[in-house]
């Protein structure tokens, strides 16, 4: 059972994610277009150098986007699959976002699966996990190096990571072998992790 009609918060308008606690000018919303025809909804959080923000203006860009090939080659990028219900701007989200992205100094990748949000189609098992890959592939034709990518899921969100990761690991993916040492500052922040990390 998907609760993708439960569009938490009502009315969304998420090519302003500063509305819902997020920086200003900092969020890219955009779609992913997958091989079926259909988008999904899609913000890229950056993470940006202090480099660049000193040679910024003194207003930050109206665009972000035109960050994202070096918030890519300089940060890590986390993943990330949402659970059961609401959006990917939901307060605790947010929240989620700010914490890791701060802590970890990472870029996060969140999208909505396909009919949560403004994202086309309909939920099914198979077609979480071709949200999950063409999330992927979209950070990889962005010039992601796939060892800088974390993958990561909470409630639903985590049969989606596990899913991919167990695809790519198939694939000898060579991304899986830094998960260990990404998730160790999540450890300290967010309770949830803290099993995923024991010895």
């Amino acid at each position: 059972l998907y609760l993708n009609a439960v569009r938490l918060p009502w009315h969304a308008n998420f090519d302003v994610p500063e509305r819902y606690g997020l920086a200003l000018n900092k969020t890219h919303n955009f779609n992913i277009h997958m091989s079926d025809n259909k988008t999904l909804g899609a913000w890229f959080i950056l993470r940006l150098s202090e480099s660049i923000y000193q040679s910024l203006p003194l207003a930050p860009p109206a665009s972000p986007c035109q960050y994202i090939a070096h918030a890519l080659h300089t940060h890590p990028t986390i993943l990330y699959f949402h659970g059961n219900a609401a959006t990917r701007a939901y307060y605790n989200r947010i929240q989620l976002y700010s914490s890791l992205g701060g802590r970890l100094c990472a870029n996060i990748l969140a999208i909505d699966y396909c009919d949560f949000a403004e994202s086309s189609g309909s939920p099914s098992s198979a077609g979480l996990v071709w949200d999950a890959r063409a999330a992927w592939k979209w950070l990889l034709s962005q010039v992601a190096r796939s060892e800088d990518i974390l993958i990561m899921g909470y409630s639903l969100g985590t049969g989606v990571s596990a899913l991919l990761a167990g695809e790519l690991s198939a694939s000898f993916h060579p991304s899986l072998l830094s998960i260990g040492s990404i998730l160790d500052q999540p450890t300290r922040v967010q309770a949830p992790f803290q099993e995923l990390c024991r010895d």
